[in-house]
């Protein structure tokens, strides 16, 4: 529950429309975003399906009372589409098939059929992060998804790119982002990322690793956090799962704090069992932490 007691929720009851219906509003008003059959925003020649509910594409409810869902549209079953804005009036910001902004022509995929491609995260400012792959010309598997940010369709603009070398991990790794996106309420977003040694028979290669990449809001650049044989408290990281806490903000320094679930090795031996807790000796869990400007973790500046 959010300030002034605003929550989100899908509807239950017996028929279809009861059972999938978006609502959010305070106690006492909480009204219907969207259901089943109901005329989709700002495409209404067609109609909603289903909202999807997953873990990382959940429709999501800020303090400003703005949502942000994505959802199936019947007449088009293999096109998802991503709105946000207020429950009265929320507007269309991608959909599969429409043109993918930064890509030079490549289309968004948020779906295919009965499966949904999309992570989101949704902020305080009414912004929201889109992860989403793509299709369409000069599409390959070495390029066919990215990041997206922004507060309506025209804001959208493309963050990361599959395989853009500006992101590449050590011996010139392909980045790859999947999963761990986080956008706190200044804007900071922090993406997590697969890192895979290149192209085999035209589909990705095995991955070598990860990566945690940080851009603060209104910085138009881009800082490696970790990844995977980065050196930490004395050990090798052998991998980085971004947790819930992510990129958290507190108040007026602005703290970042990413806590990443960090399996360790010795500099040479087999892997150990890591400790819950941080400590000088071992670790499955570690702070990075800048404020006002200081960068702490491996590989990184103060």
């Amino acid at each position: 529950m959010l300030a002034g007691g605003w929550s989100l929720s899908l509807g239950s009851g017996g028929s279809l429309t009861e059972r999938w219906a978006l609502r959010a509003g305070p106690p006492g008003d909480h009204r219907a975003v969207a259901w089943p059959g109901m005329p989709a925003h700002d495409i209404s020649f067609l109609t909603y399906d289903f909202v999807v509910t997953n873990d990382l594409t959940s429709p999501k409810l800020n303090d400003s009372g703005e949502v942000a869902y994505v959802a199936r549209l019947v007449e088009w079953p293999r096109h998802f589409g991503l709105w946000v804005g207020t429950r009265q009036d929320p507007h269309l910001v991608a959909l599969t098939g429409l043109p993918a902004p930064g890509t030079g022509g490549a289309l968004w995929m948020l779906g295919l059929g009965d499966s949904w491609f999309a992570e989101t995260s949704f902020n305080d400012l009414g912004e929201v992060a889109l992860f989403a792959s793509l299709f369409g010309a000069g599409v390959n598997s070495a390029n066919d998804g990215g990041v997206w940010l922004g507060a309506d369709a025209d804001d959208m603009t493309l963050m990361i790119r599959e395989g853009d070398p500006a992101f590449a991990g050590s011996g010139g790794a392909r980045f790859e982002p999947s999963g761990g996106l986080i956008l706190n309420e200044r804007g900071d977003l922090l993406v997590q990322g697969a890192l895979f040694s290149g192209i085999s028979s035209g589909h990705a290669a095995d991955p070598v690793g990860s990566a945690v990449w940080l851009r603060e809001h209104r910085s138009d650049e881009w800082v490696r956090l970790v990844q995977t044989g980065d050196t930490l408290l004395g050990r090798v990281v052998d991998d980085v799962e971004v947790s819930s806490g992510g990129v958290c903000d507190h108040g007026p320094d602005h703290v970042l704090d990413l806590r990443a679930d960090i399996p360790v090795r010795k500099a040479s031996g087999p892997p150990e069992q890591a400790s819950a807790v941080p400590s000088a000796k071992s670790a499955s869990a570690h702070v990075l932490r800048r404020q006002r400007g200081d960068l702490v973790g491996p590989g990184l500046r103060r």
